[in-house]
């Protein structure tokens, strides 16, 4: 069997039921030239052309590049362009392998040493992928679990250190579903183009090349109406999406076995964090629980009203081992101890926690210390690899109809 290039490569989206093609590129100076100049000598014909199918700026602003080197991908389902994603390259302090594969851990430390290095990242419908040099391929982060978690092992007592803090925030960035507005600008931009007002530009021409003026203006009118109402229409709905989505709030979180307050924006894979903080009602992640019980409302997922209660990880559990961090529907045996973004929290029962480091156990009145009273969670997914992202991005990106 021929071995494919190692400028393409194909991905398989489950959420979305679509499998995609990625091709490296980079961009091409003497293409771009002709191609203006092309656009410029047929009066822009083949620029409103290719916004439709996007031929000429793959033939000619783009040539092919090895996925190590590509500035850009090129995005293709069933042989039909989806879109044209920039590769960004951020500094790595570590190896990116031992968490995606380790057994290709060792391989990538021999031929590219285990210091700092550069993370060559895109993102395709809030989908993050990140490239393993050692198997010469992009990967989604979703994938991604901490080498520990599979032993079965969570986080240590004393949260994660600064350095690995930097590392995840690096992979994952920040712990919020943060979706980007359109300007007006631009949404007039792409309804202009679309073929339907393209061709009432060519009608309002015609008909006023013949002296029908007053049709012509009608026609100018009820199009330019048409526009305005979908644009305000399709704004609006964004904003409100938005809204919905992006939620942040200050957490307790432990890190170097210290506690400190930070925003939830910041929390990471991994991070462990106090429940019991009345600061925030809804969870900005998804996280397992370690300590304490809940009771959490998760009827803007599952459309239940009857409150389900959580239960803390058991030492002997296996769910780290086995919970598929790619996947969202999961076993009941699992999801009893799983917290997930989005939903409310109605009651927490702390405990006497383990984590971090401790002060007196006593007060001078006898009583216990407070302070060591928490219901701690661990980081499990944030931003859109969460279950609630997934429902964001279901929203945004709705699967095609297929008719039988």
């Amino acid at each position: 069997r021929a071995r494919r290039p190692d400028y393409v490569q194909e991905l398989g989206l489950a959420e979305e039921d679509m499998n995609i093609t990625v091709r490296g590129c980079r961009r091409s100076a003497a293409g771009s030239v002709v191609y203006w100049i092309l656009v410029v000598c047929t009066a822009g014909i083949i620029f409103i052309v290719d916004s439709w199918f996007h031929t000429f700026s793959t033939w000619l602003l783009l040539k092919q590049a090895p996925l190590s080197e590509a500035e850009c991908v090129h995005v293709s389902s069933g042989g039909k362009f989806v879109s044209l994603e920039v590769v960004s390259a951020v500094q790595f302090d570590g190896t990116l392998e031992a968490a995606f594969n380790p057994q290709d851990s060792e391989k990538h430390i021999e031929q590219y040493g285990d210091g700092p290095g550069e993370l060559r990242m895109f993102t395709f419908r809030h989908y993050r992928f990140a490239y393993l040099p050692a198997s010469a391929q992009f990967v989604p982060i979703s994938r991604w679990k901490d080498p520990e978690w599979t032993l079965g092992v969570a986080t240590g007592l004393a949260g994660l250190s600064e350095r690995i803090h930097r590392q995840r925030m690096s992979i994952f960035g920040q712990c919020i579903i943060d979706i980007r507005e359109k300007t007006y600008l631009r949404l007039l931009w792409e309804e202009v183009l679309n073929p339907f007002y393209i061709f009432q530009l060519a009608s309002i021409i015609i008909w006023s090349c013949e002296d029908y003026y007053y049709y012509a203006c009608a026609i100018f009118v009820i199009s330019a109406i048409s526009i305005a109402s979908t644009l305000i229409s399709t704004k609006r709905t964004m904003r409100k999406i938005r809204e919905m989505s992006a939620y942040t709030c200050d957490v307790l979180v432990l890190r170097a076995g210290h506690w400190s307050e930070v925003a939830s924006s910041d929390l990471v894979p991994g991070d462990i964090f106090d429940l019991a903080d009345a600061k925030f009602a809804a969870l900005p992640c998804d996280a397992v629980l370690l300590e304490g019980d809940c009771v959490v409302n998760e009827s803007m997922l599952t459309g239940e009203s009857v409150p389900e209660s959580k239960s803390p990880l058991e030492h002997t559990s296996r769910i780290l081992q086995e919970i598929d961090m790619a996947a969202h529907t999961l076993k009941p045996s699992m999801s009893r101890h799983i917290l997930f973004a989005g939903t409310h929290l109605v009651r927490v029962r702390k405990v006497n926690s383990v984590y971090g480091k401790q002060t007196a156990s006593r007060t001078s009145t006898g009583q216990a210390d407070t302070r060591q009273l928490r219901a701690t969670a661990m980081v499990l997914r944030t931003g859109f690899c969460t279950t609630k992202g997934t429902l964001v991005r279901s929203i945004l990106f709705p699967r095609p109809t297929k008719f039988r």
